[in-house]
């Protein structure tokens, strides 16, 4: 896998570098693939990458900041069970200035389970939670998980992602780990099939044979993701009450 340096990415700013730099993840840790600078680590925890690329980490539900409910053993609300519940959080008490859960609330740090359409953790559904700027032109918010110097990908980007052409692999570099290579080499990235979070019941799926990656961009009642598995890769709507995974992109 070929990363870039800093003299190689002179389009990026100063001040995104720097940022970057700051939480431990330069531009050694970026693979440039059709003009998007992607971060080689999966999230796992609100501005925290994790060790190795093969690692799955965090399953965000879209829109949240990370107050511990991305983590795979985190409680679920209203209930700690499988079962399908309804717990969407509601009334304006209930979220601060950014539109997230108040830490007085019982759902904080919480896996919130929603059954009902539109199947989204909050009510009223909020679009700008992760990008308050447009989908040509992003502006993070600070509910937006990735580290500094980091944000969101839009889907516009995940887009030029899948189009840069994929192939699946059952072991990544021997670790077991199974996933996508996306781009050519030398500049390929790896993305694991880490599985997702059920939004009804709080439940792990299809963890290593599918991997689903969110975007920052809503469409009607749900949002983007990328979707992959060893057939098939693309970009579709999901539940905003899903979890995910986040892979950011260079600021």
């Amino acid at each position: 896998m070929k990363t870039f340096s800093k003299k190689n990415i002179a389009i990026l700013s100063l001040a995104a570098l720097f940022a970057a730099h700051a939480e431990g993840k330069t531009t050694e840790d970026c693979v440039m693939i059709n003009g998007v600078c992607w971060a080689t680590h999966n999230l796992a925890a609100h501005g925290k990458f994790v060790n190795n690329p093969q690692d799955f980490g965090a399953l965000f539900q879209w829109g949240r900041k990370g107050d511990g409910h991305e983590q795979r053993t985190s409680a679920s609300y209203p209930n700690n069970n499988d079962d399908w519940e309804q717990g969407v959080v509601s009334a304006p008490e209930n979220f601060d200035a950014n539109g997230q859960i108040v830490g007085s609330h019982t759902a904080f740090g919480k896996f919130i389970k929603q059954v009902d359409e539109p199947c989204d953790w909050r009510s009223p559904q909020q679009d700008n939670l992760w990008n308050s700027g447009s989908e040509q032109s992003p502006v993070k918010t600070p509910n937006d998980p990735c580290p500094p110097g980091w944000r969101m990908p839009t889907s516009a980007e995940l887009d030029a992602l899948v189009s840069a052409g994929s192939i699946w692999t059952d072991d990544w570099n021997g670790t077991g780990v199974a996933g996508r290579v996306f781009g050519t080499a030398p500049n390929t990235l790896f993305l694991p099939a880490a599985g997702y979070r059920s939004g009804s019941d709080g439940g792990l799926n299809l963890v290593g044979t599918n991997g689903y990656y969110w975007s920052s961009t809503v469409y009607r009642t749900s949002a983007r993701g990328l979707n992959f598995f060893s057939g098939n890769v693309g970009v579709y709507d999901y539940a905003l009450a899903c979890g995910r995974s986040v892979r950011c992109v260079l600021e």
